[in-house]
This record gives structure tokens, sequence and C-alpha cells, in this order.
């Protein structure tokens, strides 16, 4: 398990860690990404929470989605 945390973190995090400086990382996962565990990114000494505050949201194309079921009146009034 150590092994594919460390390998996902090269994967996905380092090419752009040059370019992250704040100490909070919004994650906006697309699709199946959103089940990694993206904290965990890295080695048990070294994950990824240890140098961020990590928060996620839902995708671009999530929020986009027509598919996404309107609030109904009575909904709405609670």
């Amino acid at each position: 398990l150590d092994a594919h945390l460390n390998r996902l973190r090269a994967e996905l995090i380092a090419p752009a860690s040059r370019y992250l400086q704040a100490a909070n990382l919004l994650l906006a996962p697309h699709s199946f990404l959103h089940s990694l565990p993206f904290a965990a990114f890295g080695t048990p000494q070294h994950p990824l929470v240890s140098e961020f505050t990590i928060r996620r949201t839902l995708s671009g194309s999530a929020l986009a989605s027509p598919s996404r079921p309107k609030p109904t009146a009575s909904a709405r009034s609670q």
C-alpha cells in the first residue's frame, strides 16, 4: 500500500508541486478520483496531509451536470 500511495503522489501531485505554495490545497477530482485517499499520498512518514490542509470539492463537470435533481418547493421551505 505504501508503494502505491507514494507512486500516486509522484504521478498526480509532484508535477505541480513547485506551484503549490499555500497552506491549503483544494482538490476537485473527476469521477473515480474522488475515491482516492489524497491525504495519505506519499510515505507514512511524510503524507500529503502533513504539508497541506486538504479540502475537496466537486469537479466542474459534476457541478454542471444536468442530471442533478433540483430541490422541490417543500425542500426549499424547510
